[in-house]
């Protein structure tokens, strides 16, 4: 239970810095 809450926490936060350097690459 304990890997499976760490597994998407962290994916989120990959997910969200991924999406952030894109925009910012697009919006340039």
């Amino acid at each position: 239970s304990d890997s499976s809450n760490a597994v998407p926490g962290v994916g989120g936060i990959a997910a969200i810095a991924g999406l952030g350097l894109v925009g910012r690459r697009r919006r340039r």
